[in-house]
Formats: structure tokens, sequence, C-alpha cells
């Protein structure tokens, strides 16, 4: 045909330039086959049909054909490796593509989708977004006729290219003690990049040298979106471009983002702390018109329900799938979102979780709006990737595409939210989704000293999922202190941290705010902060009415008051005796107790079994009271002598609790901490006293924090301090199933890494969690007894009296330290 002459015999002198021919024929394809030859450009032939069979892109060709020749349900079985391994490397290396397809353009353009694909046809959104891209790639440089008849004419559409980039003329400053690595981080333009950057690697600062380096190469600021994962992280960032003089690039966390989409296109509005109420009512009335779940004792009926809901929102499962487990039966959870869905809309009701969810719903709903997003930003650059969900990943895809200009920066030994849906396989896989992308991994750690940075990475290297990565410390870096203290119990565990921190400080060697307690649960931050407050030590605010006013300490304030002043119990304490842990008495005999005289004297309306339960219970209570008056106990023993005759702790392990929550705690773990509180007390009185104390006194007005910063682990995140001191890395202090054994030793890696200069880490004695053997033993030495150990060690000794060489002595150290360690995390037993 006159067109492909016309275009044959200009190549290559548009070397960039392409054809894309919609409805074509064989007819077309072979003649456009036969002019290529008899011009002798050389031409590789690329078929949809036989994709598998094409191993790479032959780079010395002059002209590439893609044939499309698959019916469409096909076509997206292998669109993404189309896409992603041939036309979008093609494109970025500017090579000529001509793009025959059989099918007419509409089919790639006008496929629909209800929202709730993205549910069951996760697949199936992703590839006709990629056709999207597809389309849109292929129409900023080639010439585009819909059918074979419109050839000998004009074409339909001319090629749109994206206009060329203009450098700044007075270009804004970068940093000017970037490493290598972070400079070819920063350095590339166009196309997916994945920067792995471990802890202390300088991750913020690479990001805002991208940023800059974007603006001096003249690409315009409103065409630039960063995705921070939090605002603290996104004010930062704000900071540091402001103090280059950059302004208009937005910069926004993912759900404030998502929010604005809602509120511009929908009107809606955040309610805040309503939020939650509202959607417990129209969740329960979801449940309601599905299926009737009868209440339960000691629990939250709606509570499962809550769970899913906000699984199905993260996680994008499918919902057929989806079925709330109940004691009684397993109900379908779909129709009850789907109702809860209908509900939202009528009442425009917008939880957190919507503000990333449903802003995906409407950019797949609505076309215009989604490329009106596209359009806006060309440029997007992704802090934290690790810690997406998959809902996130698709917000992310939605305003990438098509220009896949899409810079992350993440740490897959960092990912530490699995709880809310996060997958440590989207930053792994990334390479294998964006087969073109550049990727450059941050290896030297500028924040920790060398003991830090070793002993951290000992630990980490023992996880699977992830890329292996050289950490190292920065020249010059100081030894820096990693030190672990054992105590029997929680408090002697509190003991120990408060004394080596008075240590430290009273050497002169910090102050206080230099220094930072971790831990992974909320509840542990309760009897530090009570040491810390009788030793006089400036600290975070803590309010410790919290803690007994949790379930579990609802329970040990009843049991202690039941027995130390059973008058005092009032009808809300008498009740919980009752039902915690449950002894199935009937809801209207609990109602109908009021306080230790109720107590006594009911039951007289209840069955013989129940009535004999009530005077037992009653007994047991005499006896301990009795005990009490005869001989005298200690707090703590007397909490451990109300688990034994009422089977608390049992109750509480048995209840297990949601861990969801990122740092939250089971009841068992509250009432250990109760437990490990009580132990500061010699009088049960006087614990029962302090409770009460606790609970009257009204918390002080929060002020700044001018002392010890008391955090769990996860709140700490891309935080760093001076001195931490990570407390109880114990044996059943962090979860150890399988399925999440790698992430909680990803929590262990950011607790420890937070610490600039020194550590201590305490344990219990005799139960040191497998992650603190990971962090003192040397990986060298993993095969081998302490015998062989110790006779290397004299074998060393011996011929460094003889020759001292430098390596010898290093390999000494080594040893001797290898043989500390280990007698600390198993001291010898005592000798007989």
């Amino acid at each position: 045909m006159d067109r492909f002459r016309t275009y044959l015999s200009e190549f290559p002198d548009k070397p960039s330039a392409g054809l894309t021919l919609f409805q074509a024929s064989q007819a077309e394809i072979q003649q456009f086959l036969a002019i290529c030859q008899t011009r002798g450009i050389q031409l590789q032939h690329i078929q949809a049909s036989t994709l598998a069979l094409t191993k790479e892109i032959d780079g010395e060709k002059q002209l590439f054909l893609l044939e499309q020749d698959l019916p469409l349900a096909q076509f997206e079985l292998v669109a993404a490796r189309l896409i992603e391994q041939i036309i979008y490397p093609l494109w970025f290396a500017h090579q000529p593509i001509c793009f025959f397809s059989h099918l007419p353009e509409s089919n790639y353009r006008e496929k629909q989708f209800s929202p709730d694909a993205i549910h069951d046809a996760y697949d199936a959104v992703l590839s006709y977004l990629l056709f999207e891209q597809m389309l849109n790639l292929l129409d900023q440089r080639n010439q585009t006729w819909l059918s074979p008849a419109g050839l000998p004419a004009p074409p339909d559409r001319e090629a749109q290219p994206l206009p060329p980039l203009t450098p700044r003329p007075r270009p804004y400053p970068y940093d000017d003690d970037l490493d290598p690595m972070q400079k070819r981080a920063k350095d590339t333009v166009r196309g997916p990049v994945r920067v792995l950057a471990p802890a202390g690697s300088g991750k913020t600062k690479t990001l805002t040298n991208r940023v800059i380096h974007l603006l001096n190469q003249g690409v315009p600021a409103e065409q630039i979106l960063a995705l921070a994962f939090n605002r603290k992280a996104a004010q930062e960032m704000t900071e540091r471009l402001r103090a280059r003089g950059v302004r208009r690039v937005e910069i926004r966390t993912f759900h404030a983002l998502g929010y604005q989409i809602l509120r511009d296109a929908l009107g809606w509005r955040y309610s805040g702390e309503k939020e939650h109420q509202r959607t417990r009512q129209l969740l329960n009335q979801a449940v309601a018109s599905q299926v009737s779940i009868p209440a339960r004792r000691d629990s939250d009926p709606l509570a499962p329900f809550l769970e899913m809901l906000a699984y199905a929102k993260s996680s994008l499962p499918d919902l057929r799938t989806l079925k709330v487990e109940l004691e009684e039966d397993s109900v379908p959870f779909e129709p009850i979102f789907q109702a809860f869905l209908q509900a939202q809309s009528q009442k425009k009701h917008l939880t957190f979780d919507d503000m990333i969810y449903l802003s995906v719903r409407l950019l797949l709903r609505q076309d215009e709006l989604r490329r009106q997003y596209q359009e806006q930003f060309h440029y997007l650059l992704v802090d934290e990737f690790q810690d997406l969900n998959k809902a996130q990943i698709l917000f992310l895809t939605l305003l990438a595409l098509p220009h896949n200009n899409l810079f992350v920066v993440g740490d897959d030994d960092q990912m530490i939210y699995g709880w809310r849906g996060a997958e440590v396989g989207h930053i792994l896989d990334f390479p294998k989704r964006f087969p073109t992308a550049s990727e450059t991994v941050l290896s030297t750690n500028y924040r920790s000293t060398e003991a830090i940075v070793t002993h951290s990475r000992r630990l980490i290297d023992n996880n699977r999922e992830r890329v292996p990565k050289n950490i190292r410390a920065r020249a010059g870096a100081p030894a820096g202190l990693f030190a672990v203290r054992f105590g029997d119990d929680l408090w002697e565990q509190v003991q120990a941290a408060v004394n080596w921190l008075q240590e430290r400080v009273g050497a002169g060697e910090l102050a206080w705010t230099d220094c930072a307690i971790l831990y992974r649960y909320r509840a542990y931050q309760y009897p530090l902060a009570l040491a810390l407050a009788q030793a006089e030590i400036p600290h975070s605010q803590v309010d410790l009415r919290e803690l007994f006013l949790t379930p579990v300490g609802q329970d040990i304030t009843a049991y202690l008051t039941a027995v130390l002043a059973p008058t005092e119990l009032d009808a809300d304490m008498a009740q919980r005796l009752l039902k915690r842990p449950n002894k199935y008495f009937t809801n209207r005999f609990i109602s109908s107790v009021h306080g230790w005289a109720s107590l006594q004297g009911g039951g007289h309306d209840l069955p013989g079994w129940a009535n004999d339960r009530l005077r037992e219970f009653l007994d047991q209570l005499g006896l301990i009271q009795t005990e009490l008056a005869r001989r005298p106990f200690k707090s703590a023993a007397l909490l451990y002598r109300l688990d034994l005759d009422f089977g608390l702790y049992e109750y509480y392990a048995e209840k297990g609790g949601d861990k969801r929550a990122l740092d939250e705690e089971t009841e068992l773990i509250i009432w250990d901490t109760i437990y490990a509180l009580a132990a500061n007390f010699d009088r049960p009185a006087e614990f029962l006293a302090f409770i009460r104390e606790t609970l009257a006194r009204e918390l002080a007005p929060p002020t700044d924090n001018e002392g010890i910063t008391l955090s769990t682990i996860h709140q700490a995140k891309g935080r760093e301090y001076p001195t931490v001191v990570y407390f109880n890395l114990s044996q059943g202090a962090h979860g150890e199933e399988p399925d999440e054994l790698e992430e909680e030793r990803r929590v262990a890696y950011v607790g420890v890494t937070r610490a600039r200069q020194d550590i201590l880490i305490t344990a219990q004695r005799g139960r040191p969690s497998p992650f603190l053997r990971e962090l003192v033993q040397d990986p060298r030495y993993r095969q081998k007894t302490m015998g062989q150990l110790i006779k290397e060690r004299n074998q060393l000794q011996k011929s460094l009296q003889k020759n001292p060489e430098p390596a010898k002595q290093a390999e000494l150290d080594r040893l001797e330290a290898e043989i500390t360690g280990r007698r600390l995390l198993d001291p010898p037993a005592p000798r007989r």
C-alpha cells in the first residue's frame, strides 16, 4: 500500500516514528513485511500468539512489528508481558514500533467494569489499565489508522509526542554529600525506578534530591507528585524542599490525596471521631439484614465483621470467598459487604480506609476523572513502598499510568504493617511488574555505629523473603555499644532498663532526651512509666488509668476488692466477678447483683447446680480472705493465688484477642504487665490503693516531652535516638508462628536500628527470644560448639604470643565476643 511505501521510504530518517493499524488483515501484514524485505530493512516480527517463543528483543533490528493476532480474552493473558517487556522498552529506547491489531481499537478502550471487579477480576482490571497504557504510548509516536480502508487517506490520529524537557537555567542545589548510589538513584528521569533503602541509608535525602533533579531537568513542578506514608514524612520532605526554594511540588499522603479526590468529585466529608460509631451502626444494620448473630458474653459480636470489612477494603480479596467464622456458623460476607456499601452510599459515610478504597472504585468508573489525574501528574515518587497494601498499589497504578515514571523507595526489611494488608511481595516483585525498571540499593547506614549495624544485619539476614544487601556502617563510624541484660520477670527488666539509663546519663554521656525505650506492645509502657516516675526521671506522658480501665484491669480490681475490701464492691465489680471467667449464671441473676451483700445473699432462685457453683465461688473468696488475715501476702503472690483459684491466666490465654492492630496487646500480655506492676508493692492493700488513686487521678495537660521517649516500635518507625533500650525481647513477646515469624523479625530489626550509638536489650532470664540469639551470635560460628570455640580461642592466644598479627587479633576478638554472647544467653548450670 502507498502509505506503507511512503513510511518505509522515509525510514530510518524518523527513527522513533511508527505506524498503528487496527482491524489489520493478514494481507496488509504480509504486504508490509514484503516491502520491508524489498528495501532491506532489518525487521523483528513479534506475534502475540507466539509471544512465549520470543526470548528477547533483538537490539540489532531497525524496526519492530508487533502483530496482535489473538482474541481479546487470550490477549489479556499475555498483555502484561507484551507491554512491559517489549512495547515499553522499545518506546523508552526511542525505537520505532509498528503495531498491527486484528481487532478494532474499541475492543481495547471500551471494556466496562463493575467496581466490584477489583475483587473478583483484579487481573482483568490490570490488563485493561495496561491496554490504556499501551495505546497512549503508541499514540505519542505513531500515526494511527482505525482500519485498512483509511490507509490511502491521512491518519485518523497524528502522533502526539510529549513536549521536550528544557533544563532550568538556574538549577536548584543538590546535597553535596550524596554517595554514588544516591546519585545514581536521583539521576534517572524517565521510567520506573526501585530504590532499596535500608535503615539509616539516606532515604529522604535521596527522594528530595530526585525531586530537585526532575525540576532541574525541566519537569514542571505541577507534574510531580510525591506520596508519603504519613503526615510526618510528607512534612519532612516539604520542609527540605522549601529550604532549597522549591514550591508547587505536590507532596501528600495517600489518604490525603484519596480524600481530595472523593471530596472534589462527590462532595463527601470525613466525620473524624464519629466515623467509628457510624461505621458500627451501618455495619450492624448490614449484618442484621442477612443473619441473626446472638450476643455472647465478654465478646463484641461485630468485631469479626469489622475486621473482615477492613480486610476487604485494604486487600481486595475475592468477595465470593469471604466467610466470617462464628462459633456456631460460617457466614458469607459478600452480601453483608454489598449491603454496607449501599447504606454507606446513601448516607455519604466515609471511613479512613475508604479514602483509598472508594477512590479506586471512582477512578475506575469515571474515565475522564482518571485521565484528569493521570495527565496532571507525570512523575510519581513513593515513600515507604514496602508498607502499601493491595488497594494502595492499585490506587498508585491508576495514577502512574500511562507514563510509568514511577520512583519508589522502600526497604523490604522494614515491612511491618502486614496486619493492615501490606505485603512484602509488592516491593520484591517490582522488577517483575516493571521489567525495564532501574534498581539501586543504598547499602551504607549513615545513622548507626558499627555495633548497631553489625548486630542488626545478623538478625535480618535470617529472613528469606528479602533482597540480600551488603549493609555496612559509614566509614569511620564509632564502635558503639550493644548490651544485653536479663531479669527474672518484667519488673526486674524494668529496673535493669532504668538503672542502665541512669548510669549512662549520670556519667555525663547524654541527656534524658537522647534516650528512648522501645517495646513491641503498648502495655509495657505502664511499668516503665511507673519506675521512671519513682526515679524522678522525665519521660513521655503515660496515662496509667488506661491500663486499669482495660477489661483485665477491671477484672483484677474487682477480684482484689472482693478479697481485700468486699463491702466496697459496687454493682459493676460484683457482676464482673460472675462473668469473667464465665461461670454460666443467667443474665437475669447477674443483673440482680449490686454488691457484696446481694452477692452473698443471692442465688435462691437459681437451679441447684448454679446455686452450688455460686456457693463454691463465695467459699473460694472466703478462704483467701481467711488466709490473708492469718499471714501476709505480697501483691504479686495474691494475684498468683487468684489465678490458681479462678483460672484467670488460662481464661485470658484462651480468649487470645485481636492482634490485628500494629502494637495492641492480648489480654494475656496485659495480665503479665499488671502482675509486673504488682511486684512493686509488698502489701496487696497498697496495690489496690494505688489502682484506686490512679483511676481517680486527672491526667495532667499534655506537654512537650523533655525526657525519655516511651514508644512502641511501630510508632518509632522513621525516627532515631542516640541511645535505645529495647525492652523485653523474650520468648512469646513477639509473635513466633511460622507465617508471621519473618515480619516479627523485621519488627525487631526496626527496633534495633532506631539506635544511633548504643543499645541495651532486656529479656527474661532463661527465655530469650530466638531473635536475640540471632542478634548476638556471629553466623560465622553457627555450626561450632562452645567447646570448639574455646579450643580455637586458646590456640589463637598461644599463636599470638609467639607472633602478633592484626588479622589473628581481630579473629580472637570475634571469638571472645561469641563465647561471651553464648554464655550470656545460656549461662552454665551451677555446680552441685
